[in-house]
């Protein structure tokens, strides 16, 4: 309690909306690095071949990111499948053969 038992009249919304935007960006990032380790993991187990929806995703990331063969940094990696992400590109690509995964 603060101010003889009245409410605190500070507001903390903004701090707290400036931080779950941070939280949100933090989050994009582990799951292009997800998608990344996912691509790589795919690249190992060929000749074995995933479902039909997860090869179009495979094949998208691809076109923005080659196979990591030799060390390197990642960052642009990162970035160009957070791209990908943003646009909503990799959604689109799994539901050109699963049809739509959740209605707007």
């Amino acid at each position: 309690p603060t101010s003889a038992e009245q409410e605190d009249h500070v507001s903390m919304g903004t701090i707290a909306a400036r931080k779950a935007r941070q939280i949100l960006e933090n989050v994009k990032n582990v799951v292009a690095i997800e998608y990344l380790c996912a691509a790589q993991g795919l690249d190992l187990l060929a000749p074995l071949r995933p479902s039909e929806a997860l090869e179009r995703a495979h094949a998208l990331i691809r076109t923005v990111v080659p196979e990591l063969t030799d060390d390197r940094p990642l960052y642009s990696d990162i970035v160009k499948i957070r791209q990908l992400m943003d646009c909503g590109e990799i959604v689109s690509a799994v539901e050109s053969v699963t049809g739509a995964l959740y209605e707007v």
